[in-house]
């Protein structure tokens, strides 16, 4: 659930449409269950992603070695 929701909000560029659907549907969220667990949910997604990239690195420098 967390990837889903707050995967657009990572790098990549997004139209405004987007972000208002985004908003709408973390509006709701927010409500049900509460602003310190979306905010984490948040953070989590943007560390994942990170360490994909880190993660794709090393293996491309263990493919060159």
């Amino acid at each position: 659930m967390g990837g889903s929701l707050t995967g657009s909000f990572s790098s990549k560029k997004i139209s405004v449409t987007e972000r208002r659907v985004l908003v709408e549907t973390f509006v709701p969220f927010v409500g049900e269950v509460g602003f310190p667990i979306v905010v984490s949910f948040y953070l989590l997604n943007r560390m994942e992603k990170k360490l994909d990239v880190v993660i794709a690195s090393i293996r491309e420098m263990k493919g060159q070695l």
